[in-house]
């Protein structure tokens, strides 16, 4: 039935966003800068980092680490008087099995330190 069929949907983006959420904790610290929403469902996650991050970024994260991630800045209201070049991005686990949520993670946690720390420098 469909009722069935959208509780094992629900069930399997749940269990997808709970690796996603232990990923983070595992790769990030909340004591360097960086946070996460909890979300009571859906298909992405909102990082905060300690650093603004542009479109560039995502291209060199592409390129560099084979990971892609979008800044929360292209969901704001172009209206608004928002500053562009945000802290914040949105990562999407919809699509993705265990083992590409867990790559990803890593894998963007390996390009935000090393973009750290090129802007540390």
């Amino acid at each position: 039935s469909l009722q069935h069929k959208s509780r094992s949907e629900s069930k399997s983006y749940n269990k997808k966003m709970k690796l996603l959420l232990s990923c983070l904790e595992q790769h990030f610290c909340v004591s360097e800068g960086y946070s996460w929403n909890t979300p009571d469902g859906g298909f992405f996650v909102i990082l905060n980092t300690p650093f603004k991050l542009s479109i560039e970024d995502v291209y060199i994260s592409a390129a560099e680490n084979k990971v892609i991630w979008i800044p929360l800045d292209f969901f704001r209201n172009k209206t608004s008087h928002t500053p562009q070049g945000g802290t914040a991005i949105r990562l999407a686990f919809g699509n993705l099995n265990e083992e590409k949520i867990k790559l990803g993670v890593e894998r963007l946690s390996q390009f935000l330190r090393s973009y750290h720390l090129k802007e540390s420098a």
